[in-house]
């Protein structure tokens, strides 16, 4: 059983940075991997993928013994375009933006906390996107 799970966004920029962390940190292949779009986002904000990402942690918990979640989030995010949240090019606009993201994680880690209290949130991270690279991995937990 995967006692870890993290959820991730969908974009498949994140696929070798993802992997590359879970290589590194001895969880690639026992660490469940929930990757919808927006990631945490479907965490924190009211949206037919809250109930969906409501409902895998629940079967990851229930089934798979999960005990820990690592929650990321990522600049240059699709889904939070789509919802109509953007930031600034240029001078300040990705600091702007990794502000908004941490507290979007610490939003996220809340949900877990009130919906799943037999988990813990170990870890959270941005990943820093210049064009399709990451450039940057912010570890805040």
């Amino acid at each position: 059983m995967a006692k870890t799970l993290i959820v991730r966004c969908m974009d498949c920029r994140l696929l070798d940075p993802v992997h590359k962390l879970l290589t590194e940190s001895g969880q690639l292949g026992s660490c469940y991997d929930l990757a919808l779009a927006g990631g945490a986002k479907c965490l924190t904000r009211e949206c037919d993928e809250e109930k969906v990402a409501h409902s895998h942690i629940a079967i990851a918990i229930a089934r798979g013994g999960v005990e820990e979640v690592i929650l990321t989030a990522h600049t240059d995010c699709a889904a939070y375009a789509s919802a109509g949240i953007t930031f600034p090019e240029g001078p300040g606009g990705n600091e702007e933006e990794i502000s908004f993201l941490v507290t979007e994680l610490a939003r996220a880690e809340k949900f877990v906390h009130e919906k799943f209290p037999e988990v813990s949130v170990t870890s959270k991270k941005i990943f820093v996107m210049h064009g399709p690279e990451v450039q940057e991995l912010i570890e805040l937990i």
